[in-house]
Protein backbone atom coordinates (compact mmCIF):
# COMPACT_ATOMS: atom_id res chain seq x y z
CA UNK A 1 0.00 0.00 0.00
CA UNK A 2 1.41 3.50 -1.05
CA UNK A 3 1.33 6.62 1.01
CA UNK A 4 -0.55 9.42 -0.15
CA UNK A 5 0.83 12.99 -0.16
CA UNK A 6 -1.59 13.64 2.19
CA UNK A 7 -0.62 10.76 4.31
CA UNK A 8 3.25 11.93 3.81
CA UNK A 9 2.40 15.60 4.68
CA UNK A 10 0.52 14.01 7.94
CA UNK A 11 3.41 12.30 9.07
CA UNK A 12 5.57 15.04 8.09
CA UNK A 13 3.36 17.65 10.21
CA UNK A 14 3.38 14.57 13.39
CA UNK A 15 7.26 13.60 13.03
CA UNK A 16 7.94 17.61 13.48
CA UNK A 17 5.60 17.74 16.31
CA UNK A 18 6.80 14.63 18.03
CA UNK A 19 10.26 16.12 17.66
CA UNK A 20 9.50 19.60 19.36
CA UNK A 21 7.59 18.00 22.46
CA UNK A 22 10.75 15.05 22.65
CA UNK A 23 12.94 18.18 22.53
CA UNK A 24 11.39 20.10 25.48
CA UNK A 25 11.58 16.85 27.66
CA UNK A 26 14.95 16.20 26.88
CA UNK A 27 15.61 20.02 27.82
CA UNK A 28 13.58 20.34 31.00
CA UNK A 29 14.10 16.63 32.60
CA UNK A 30 17.55 16.94 33.41
CA UNK A 31 16.75 20.24 35.35
CA UNK A 32 13.93 18.26 37.35
CA UNK A 33 15.40 15.22 37.94
CA UNK A 34 18.99 17.15 39.06
CA UNK A 35 16.39 18.65 41.36
CA UNK A 36 15.28 15.88 42.79
CA UNK A 37 18.40 14.09 43.90
CA UNK A 38 18.42 16.64 46.89
CA UNK A 39 15.26 16.13 47.97
CA UNK A 40 11.33 15.17 46.82
CA UNK A 41 10.69 18.95 48.58
CA UNK A 42 12.73 20.68 45.66
CA UNK A 43 10.33 19.63 43.52
CA UNK A 44 7.99 22.82 43.02
CA UNK A 45 11.17 25.28 42.79
CA UNK A 46 12.68 22.59 40.31
CA UNK A 47 9.38 22.90 37.88
CA UNK A 48 9.54 26.39 38.48
CA UNK A 49 12.49 26.71 37.10
CA UNK A 50 11.83 24.69 33.34
CA UNK A 51 10.19 27.64 31.64
CA UNK A 52 13.54 29.91 31.92
CA UNK A 53 15.73 26.96 30.60
CA UNK A 54 17.32 28.00 27.83
CA UNK A 55 15.66 27.57 24.38
CA UNK A 56 12.54 26.24 26.07
CA UNK A 57 10.41 28.92 25.81
CA UNK A 58 11.16 29.45 22.15
CA UNK A 59 10.58 25.91 21.47
CA UNK A 60 7.38 25.53 23.33
CA UNK A 61 6.05 28.16 21.27
CA UNK A 62 7.06 27.37 17.71
CA UNK A 63 5.68 23.47 18.93
CA UNK A 64 2.25 24.51 20.56
CA UNK A 65 1.76 26.76 17.97
CA UNK A 66 2.09 24.66 15.33
CA UNK A 67 -0.63 22.77 16.99
CA UNK A 68 -3.10 25.62 15.24
CA UNK A 69 -2.87 24.01 12.07
CA UNK A 70 -4.80 20.59 13.42
CA UNK A 71 -7.64 23.26 13.17
CA UNK A 72 -7.30 23.25 9.61
CA UNK A 73 -6.61 19.43 9.46
CA UNK A 74 -9.90 18.67 10.55
CA UNK A 75 -11.94 21.44 8.59
CA UNK A 76 -9.85 20.60 5.29
CA UNK A 77 -11.50 17.04 5.88
CA UNK A 78 -7.44 15.75 6.23
CA UNK A 79 -7.86 13.88 10.31
CA UNK A 80 -11.34 12.91 11.03
CA UNK A 81 -11.35 15.12 14.33
CA UNK A 82 -14.52 17.40 15.01
CA UNK A 83 -13.08 20.73 13.92
CA UNK A 84 -15.02 22.74 16.81
CA UNK A 85 -13.58 20.29 19.52
CA UNK A 86 -10.02 20.41 18.02
CA UNK A 87 -10.27 23.99 18.28
CA UNK A 88 -11.92 24.22 21.26
CA UNK A 89 -8.77 21.83 22.73
CA UNK A 90 -6.34 23.73 20.67
CA UNK A 91 -7.68 26.88 21.76
CA UNK A 92 -7.25 26.36 25.32
CA UNK A 93 -3.91 25.40 24.89
CA UNK A 94 -2.86 28.54 23.09
CA UNK A 95 -4.46 31.06 25.51
CA UNK A 96 -1.86 29.02 28.43
CA UNK A 97 0.85 29.69 26.67
CA UNK A 98 -0.27 33.46 25.59
CA UNK A 99 -0.50 33.61 29.81
CA UNK A 100 2.86 32.25 30.93
CA UNK A 101 5.02 33.93 27.71
CA UNK A 102 3.14 37.38 28.84
CA UNK A 103 3.37 37.03 32.62
CA UNK A 104 6.89 36.91 34.36
CA UNK A 105 4.84 35.59 37.65
CA UNK A 106 3.61 32.91 35.60
CA UNK A 107 6.97 31.86 34.64
CA UNK A 108 8.53 31.17 37.32
CA UNK A 109 5.74 29.11 39.47
CA UNK A 110 5.44 25.27 39.65
CA UNK A 111 2.61 25.40 37.74
CA UNK A 112 4.39 26.36 33.86
CA UNK A 113 6.87 23.39 34.73
CA UNK A 114 4.05 21.26 35.15
CA UNK A 115 2.01 22.48 32.43
CA UNK A 116 4.66 22.39 30.17
CA UNK A 117 6.14 18.52 31.04
CA UNK A 118 2.30 17.22 31.24
CA UNK A 119 1.73 18.41 27.65
CA UNK A 120 5.10 16.82 26.87
CA UNK A 121 4.56 13.80 28.03
CA UNK A 122 1.34 13.33 26.32
CA UNK A 123 2.03 14.61 22.98
CA UNK A 124 5.25 12.72 22.74
CA UNK A 125 3.56 9.29 22.65
CA UNK A 126 0.08 10.56 20.13
CA UNK A 127 2.38 12.47 17.49
CA UNK A 128 4.22 9.19 17.01
CA UNK A 129 0.65 7.01 17.46
CA UNK A 130 -0.73 8.65 14.92
CA UNK A 131 2.78 8.18 12.76
CA UNK A 132 2.58 4.89 12.93
CA UNK A 133 -1.33 4.71 12.58
CA UNK A 134 -0.65 6.21 9.30
CA UNK A 135 2.09 4.16 7.94
CA UNK A 136 0.42 0.90 9.00
CA UNK A 137 -2.94 2.26 7.91
CA UNK A 138 -4.69 0.78 11.24
CA UNK A 139 -4.67 2.60 14.69
CA UNK A 140 -5.37 0.01 16.51
CA UNK A 141 -4.60 -3.63 15.70
CA UNK A 142 -0.91 -3.13 14.09
CA UNK A 143 0.20 -0.09 16.56
CA UNK A 144 3.00 -1.26 18.88
CA UNK A 145 0.91 -1.99 22.17
CA UNK A 146 2.85 -0.26 24.19
CA UNK A 147 2.59 3.10 22.26
CA UNK A 148 -1.14 2.20 22.11
CA UNK A 149 -0.83 1.72 26.05
CA UNK A 150 0.92 5.15 26.53
CA UNK A 151 -1.31 7.22 23.93
CA UNK A 152 -4.73 6.20 25.70
CA UNK A 153 -3.59 5.93 29.47
CA UNK A 154 -1.26 8.64 29.89
CA UNK A 155 -3.85 11.07 29.89
CA UNK A 156 -5.52 9.80 32.99
CA UNK A 157 -2.54 11.41 34.69
CA UNK A 158 -1.38 14.01 32.64
CA UNK A 159 -4.08 15.48 32.13
CA UNK A 160 -4.76 16.51 35.43
CA UNK A 161 -1.50 17.57 35.97
CA UNK A 162 -1.82 19.57 33.07
CA UNK A 163 -4.98 21.05 34.01
CA UNK A 164 -3.62 22.04 37.14
CA UNK A 165 -0.48 23.82 35.97
CA UNK A 166 -2.78 25.63 33.30
CA UNK A 167 -4.94 27.08 35.81
CA UNK A 168 -1.96 28.00 38.01
CA UNK A 169 -0.56 30.14 34.96
CA UNK A 170 -3.73 31.74 34.67
CA UNK A 171 -4.30 32.51 37.97
CA UNK A 172 -0.47 34.10 37.80
CA UNK A 173 -0.94 35.98 34.84
CA UNK A 174 -4.59 37.15 36.24
CA UNK A 175 -2.64 39.38 38.47
CA UNK A 176 -0.51 40.97 36.51
CA UNK A 177 -1.96 44.08 34.69
CA UNK A 178 0.19 43.70 31.77
CA UNK A 179 -0.84 40.10 30.70
CA UNK A 180 -4.71 40.39 31.14
CA UNK A 181 -4.42 43.89 28.78
CA UNK A 182 -3.31 41.26 26.19
CA UNK A 183 -6.77 39.49 26.60
CA UNK A 184 -8.69 42.70 26.79
CA UNK A 185 -7.03 43.26 23.46
CA UNK A 186 -7.90 40.26 21.90
CA UNK A 187 -11.48 40.35 23.25
CA UNK A 188 -12.17 43.36 21.69
CA UNK A 189 -11.59 42.06 18.05
CA UNK A 190 -15.11 41.98 16.41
Amino acid sequence: MGLSTKDLYLIGYNLACCAGWATILYTALPSVFGGLVTGFDTLPSSLAAVYALPNLEKILIYTQSAALLEIFHAALGLVRSPVLVTAMQVGSRIAALLSVTHSQQAQVQFGAGLMVLSWAFVEVPRYLFYVVAIITGDATKKTPYPLFWLRYSLFAVLYPTGITGELTVFLAAAAETESTALYYLLMSFP
